[in-house]
C-alpha cells in the first residue's frame, strides 16, 4: 500500500504534463491522435542520457518536472560549438554504418530521443517549402530556389519559430553542455521544431503538416 501510494504524485505530475501539451496543440492548430509521438518529438537526447546515467530512474519524474515551466539559463564564455557537421558522400555513409554498429548493443526497451523524428520533420518541412516556392514562383530558376528555400528554413528562422510557440516550456530536457549556451539552446529548438512537423507528418500524414 505504501508503495502504491508513493507512485500518485508522480502519476499526478505526468498527468499534469500531457495537461499541459494542450496550448501547444492549441498553437499548432493540431491534435494529436497518438500523444506518444508528440512527447517523443519534445525528448531532447540530454533527457534519455540523464536516464541512463541514473540507472533508469522513472521516465516520468523528469518529464513531470517541466510541464510547461522551463525557464532555461546559459553559460556565458564558453568558447567553441559542440554541435559536429556530420560527414557526407561514401565517408559519411561509412561512418554512419559503423556508429549503428556501435550502438546496436546499447539499445534497449525505453523512451526515445527526436532525433530519428528530427530526421523526417527536416525532410517534411524542405519538401513542404520547395513545394511552396515552386507554385508560388513560377518564373524562378531552381538555383533561385533553393537559395530562397535555405534562408526560410535555415536554423536561426527555425529557432524563432521555435520560440513564438514556446516550445521551450514543453521540451523535455536535462542540464548539458549542448543546453548551456544560447546558440546551443537555439539549435535545440529549432531540431525540437522538425521534430515536432515529423510527429505530425506521423500522426496526421502530408495534409495536417501542410495546415500547420
Amino acid at each position: 500500500l505504501i508503495q502504491h501510494s508513493l507512485l500518485l504524485p508522480v502519476i499526478f505530475k505526468h498527468i499534469m504534463f500531457h495537461f499541459s501539451l494542450y496550448p501547444l496543440e492549441e498553437r499548432l492548430g493540431y491534435s494529436f491522435r497518438n500523444r506518444a509521438l508528440l512527447e517523443t518529438s519534445l525528448t531532447h537526447p540530454s533527457y534519455i542520457t540523464s536516464q541512463e546515467s541514473t540507472n533508469r530512474l522513472n521516465p516520468l519524474l523528469i518529464a513531470a518536472d517541466h510541464c510547461g515551466l522551463l525557464k532555461p539559463r546559459f553559460r556565458t564564455n564558453i568558447e567553441g560549438s559542440p554541435h559536429k557537421k556530420p560527414k557526407s558522400g561514401l565517408e559519411g555513409l561509412s561512418q554512419a554504418v559503423n556508429e549503428k554498429g556501435e550502438k546496436e548493443e546499447e539499445i534497449c526497451d525505453g523512451p526515445s530521443d527526436n532525433e530519428r523524428m528530427e530526421f523526417l520533420g527536416d525532410a517534411v518541412i524542405e519538401f513542404l517549402t520547395s513545394d511552396h516556392l515552386y507554385h508560388m514562383f513560377p518564373d524562378y530558376t531552381d538555383g533561385q530556389l533553393v537559395i530562397y528555400r535555405k534562408a526560410l528554413i535555415c536554423n536561426q528562422n527555425l529557432a524563432t519559430i521555435a520560440k513564438r510557440l514556446e516550445l521551450e516550456k514543453y521540451m523535455l530536457s536535462t542540464k548539458c553542455f549542448e543546453l548551456s549556451t544560447q546558440d546551443g539552446f537555439s539549435h535545440a529548438q529549432a531540431n525540437t521544431l522538425e521534430a515536432l512537423m515529423g510527429a505530425v507528418y506521423l500522426d496526421g500524414g502530408l495534409k495536417h503538416s501542410r495546415e500547420v
